[in-house]
């Protein structure tokens, strides 16, 4: 069942502030981001085969990691580490908060590793964009993959409040549920939407981006369909975290935003300073938001400052 409904853009409170920071390395390509067990943010250098830090107080620090590695998805890990889905060596990689670096390599033929998370079986599940696979890797290092029944673009996953994993397909439109056995179901979205970040809101449902209608998505545990649109024709939303305050926040790519929707529809846009910084990933540390901007070569804090 679809419901399509109209997103209010509400003005810009006077509060909040976005700073941005620099990446020391050059065209680094950050592209992932999350909080830290240590009070710190951790994002992924897609093409800068790094993984880097920033503190609270702006340090930055990088830690290299083998070439070719193009990290991308970054999730703190139930284990005090950060695990990352590393698409240039076909691997799962995990850091430590000092630095220490270990990579599990796929047995699939270049799966292309992207997004990850922590399932509610302690396990880090993720998505392999080539294979149309979703993967299970336990803090061991040990691999299970299960296969999707059509060659798609597999790309966001998240963990639902109903004890299952929820993932999506770009290409096909599509929104999935498996089972921490294995088990899958589908739902389609609205034609040529192509979902892209997915995560589990406050209210019980998932949130996804539709990055090519420009709206937000809703979908319940049992299928029920809700969408937004968002006020910027082009604004391109990508990836999605819930906030501390109970709203879904997402970046907007080509608007060069970020963006707030609260459970009931209300949308505050927030812009990016950095004309083209093409914000990517975003995610709340502490009741504060960071992202990352890939053109810009930033990451950005929203922070009431």
């Amino acid at each position: 069942m679809l419901r399509l409904a109209a997103a209010l853009l509400l003005a810009l409170p006077s509060g909040p502030v976005l700073h941005e920071f620099d990446i020391p390395t050059k065209n680094a390509g950050p592209v992932g981001i999350a909080a830290g067990p240590d009070g710190t943010v951790w994002f992924t250098e897609e093409t800068g085969d790094r993984i880097g830090r920033l503190a609270p107080d702006g340090t930055m620090t990088q830690f290299k990691l083998p070439v070719g590695a193009q990290p991308a998805g970054i999730v703190a890990g139930p284990d005090g580490a950060l695990w990352f889905a590393d698409m240039g060596l076909n691997a799962i990689g995990r850091i430590t908060t000092d630095g220490h670096v270990t990579e599990f390599k796929l047995r699939t033929i270049t799966p292309k590793p992207a997004s990850i998370t922590v399932g509610p079986d302690g396990a880090l599940w993720f998505t392999e964009r080539a294979r149309a696979r979703i993967g299970r890797i336990t803090t061991s290092g040990q691999v299970r993959e299960f296969q999707l029944p059509l060659l798609r673009d597999v790309y966001g996953i998240a963990a639902g409040r109903d004890g299952n994993l929820w993932f999506t397909e770009v290409r096909n439109g599509i929104v999935g549920r498996i089972t921490t056995a294995g088990h899958f179901r589908e739902f389609h979205t609205s034609p040529g939407a192509g979902p892209g970040g997915i995560v589990a809101g406050a209210d019980g449902a998932l949130w996804f981006t539709e990055v090519y209608l420009g709206r937000i998505g809703r979908i319940t545990t049992g299928g029920k369909l809700t969408e937004f649109r968002l006020p910027a024709n082009l604004a391109y939303p990508n990836l999605i975290t819930a906030g501390r305050d109970g709203a879904l926040w997402f970046t907007e790519t080509r608007a060069d935003a970020i963006g707030r929707i609260t459970t009931n529809g209300k949308v505050t846009s927030y812009e990016v300073p950095t004309w083209q910084a093409a914000p990517v990933a975003i995610t709340d540390a502490g009741g504060t938001i960071y992202g990352t901007e890939y053109a810009a070569n930033r990451i950005f804090e929203l922070a009431e400052r």
